[in-house]
Parts: structure tokens; sequence; C-alpha cells
């Protein structure tokens, strides 16, 4: 199993595109607004995904950008 999150802003373009990007992909996500979080610098989507089935604890993949977030989604086998 995988969980999504999905870092960004309301106010970002890249970011709606992103969340509309996981959608079209019917991929769940959870979104977190980093327009609220203390030390944020820009406005450049991440999607971070951990595979919570994997012996590793810090299993993570880090996606940051539009363009390598849109890549990931069509070049992913679900």
């Amino acid at each position: 199993m995988k969980i999504m999150n999905l870092y960004g802003t309301d106010a970002c373009t890249d970011c709606i595109i992103a969340r509309r990007l996981l959608e079209k992909y019917n991929q769940s996500y959870v979104w977190v607004d980093v327009s609220v979080s203390p030390g944020f610098e820009g406005e450049i989507p991440r999607l971070v995904i951990c595979d919570v089935s994997s012996t590793s604890v810090d299993n993570k993949l880090v996606i940051v950008s539009l363009n390598s977030i849109a890549k990931y989604l069509k070049e992913c086998k679900w």
C-alpha cells in the first residue's frame, strides 16, 4: 500500500494541476498546505510517496515539480 502526500499551496497553479493529475489517475492522496507550515520557502509541489508495505522505515520517494509528478503518474503501473 502506498500513502501519497502532496505538499503545496492553494495559490500555486502547478500545485492545483498536480492535484488534478492525481485525481485523473484515481490516486488517493493527502493534501498538505505548506502555506500554514513554518519554514516553507517557495511554491513547488512535492509528492512524497511512502510504501508502507516495505520493510524499510524510510522507504520514501520524493518527486519535485509538476513535470516530474506528471511523468511519474504516466509511467507508473498501478
